[in-house]
């Protein structure tokens, strides 16, 4: 590896600053500070010891990292200035250490935010969806993405597979996983068009997986390649058409009005008109004038 660069940055030290906040955790923490009290030492690099979390450039994380710690530990690279940078020190803080089996340690300071692993490993950029972190693949890397969380990321327990008809955009189908370890879950997402809407079957990495495809194949009228076979699951035999496509004629919308006090969409302004808004449900006919 080629550390030139790194040395020209680091000899213009004096031109720059970098203001260091360390966690110190444990025995790692002492080679911290030994390095940080020593006289020019960092002042030498451009580097200086942060007094408080909202002045910090870098938040270095030294020592033994414990599960009971793990959500403090969190909160402090949550509070840190974007973007977020952490320098993990020592064995222990990067993975464990001798310490990595113990039931009470946590395997390694990336395992606090699994946004860096998911982005890493499936090259997506994640974002969070009522508070689950989510990240959408190509159609094409869907079975590979679902093995990889679940083989590299310890993401083994298959919990939800459905679509949402995004109307125009296609259809989304959404995986929801959760890892038994470290109890965190992820929606791993994938788009297809109305006009080809097929994804691969994952009954090859999760058997429950086919359930889930057949009932999301049967509302949805989404294929699945691969999958053993998606006979119907729900619905009676004989019936016609995807109750849960946005473009299904609900044909008790065109016989009765809504029983809410609301239509979908209505507020208390529509109301105080005195005149109820007569939503048309999708698939039926525009309602006959008054």
């Amino acid at each position: 590896m080629d550390l030139a660069p790194v040395t020209v940055v680091l000899s213009e030290g004096p031109a720059w600053t970098l203001t260091l906040l360390d966690l110190g955790l444990a025995c790692c923490a002492v080679e911290f500070m030994a390095a940080a009290l020593t006289e020019g030492a960092f002042a030498a690099l451009g580097a200086r010891l942060a007094p408080e979390l909202a002045q910090a450039d870098v938040l270095v994380v030294s020592g033994t990292l414990t599960d009971r710690i793990a959500p403090a530990v969190r909160r402090l690279y949550d509070g840190l200035a974007e973007p977020r940078r952490v320098i993990s020190f020592g064995a222990c803080a990067n993975s464990g250490g001798p310490y990595w089996d113990s039931y009470s340690v946590t395997k390694g300071v990336d395992q606090l935010v699994p946004e860096v692993q998911v982005e890493a490993l499936l090259g997506a950029p994640t974002t969070t969806s009522y508070a689950v972190l989510a990240v959408e693949v190509e159609r094409d890397r869907w079975a590979h993405a679902a093995t990889a969380v679940r083989d590299e990321l310890g993401l083994s327990f298959f919990d939800l597979l459905t679509a949402v008809d995004r109307a125009a955009a296609g259809f989304e189908v959404v995986l929801r996983l959760w890892s038994p370890t470290d109890r965190q879950a992820l929606l791993l997402r994938t788009c297809c068009q109305r006009e080809d809407p097929r994804v691969p079957s994952l009954t090859g990495v999760f058997g429950g997986a086919a359930w889930h495809e057949r009932a999301t194949a049967e509302l949805f009228g989404i294929g699945f390649d691969g999958h053993p076979d998606l006979a119907p699951l729900l619905l009676a035999a004989g019936f016609e058409g995807h109750p849960l496509r946005k473009d299904f004629p609900l044909a008790a919308r065109a016989v009765k009005p809504w029983p809410g006090a609301k239509e979908p969409g209505e507020s208390d302004a529509d109301l105080a008109t005195g005149r109820r808004r007569r939503l048309t449900a999708p698939g039926i006919p525009d309602w006959p004038a008054s």
